[in-house]
């Protein structure tokens, strides 16, 4: 005789991913953004890590602020920004990392995005050029004010580098406003991106 059951479990692997967010139950913002296949499965892993303190040094932020929210009898919402097909869920999340962080959102991921990459050629009145961020030391196309095309990773940027066409003409007005726009916001760029200045 047949087994009787309610339903089949689906135990093919998932070709779907869920981009998630952490969000404040109190404030109601964004504090972090992930990926998982499994949401509640994540959700879980997150409140385990925080309870039990199972997380690595540059994850204590997140934790830190998971626990506090548990300690004050609420906690965390998760809510998905997005379902992608798996194959995409990395850039997807790099996508919603960068959306996010720009539009002020007080997020604790930690890696860089090409939004912020295009933000920074903006204080230059250029442009970033490549359409994906792998890391800090990964070179970029970029185009000066002057229209010059070239590749310089973001930590290299961060540090002061720019055009190696407009460096070459030290004298110029160009290259003078250049350093006067990276100087002024030396502070800023410091205080987001600290692990870029110390690659050199």
């Amino acid at each position: 005789m047949p087994v009787e059951y309610l339903y089949e479990v689906n135990t093919y692997p998932s070709c779907l991913a869920y981009i998630y967010a952490l969000v404040d139950p109190s404030s109601m913002h964004a504090r972090y953004v992930g990926m998982t296949e499994n949401p509640v499965v994540r959700y879980n892993q997150h409140h385990s890590n925080a309870t039990k303190k199972l997380y690595e040094k540059e994850e204590k932020q997140l934790y830190s602020w998971f626990k506090d929210v548990l300690d004050n009898g609420m906690r965390p919402k998760m809510v998905i920004l997005a379902e992608v097909a798996l194959e995409k869920a990395k850039i997807s999340e790099r996508h919603f990392i960068g959306l996010l962080r720009t539009s002020g959102e007080p997020i604790f991921n930690r890696n860089k995005t090409i939004f912020e990459m295009q933000a920074i050629a903006k204080l230059y009145d250029a442009e970033c050029l490549s359409i994906e961020y792998l890391s800090s030391i990964k070179s970029l196309r970029w185009q000066c004010r002057s229209k010059h095309g070239f590749s310089l990773s973001a930590a290299r940027i961060l540090r002061g580098e720019w055009c190696p066409t407009c460096s070459k003409q030290s004298a110029t007005k160009s290259s003078q406003k250049v350093k006067e726009i990276y100087e002024s916001n030396r502070v800023q760029l410091q205080q987001q991106f600290p692990s870029a200045f110390s690659l050199y």
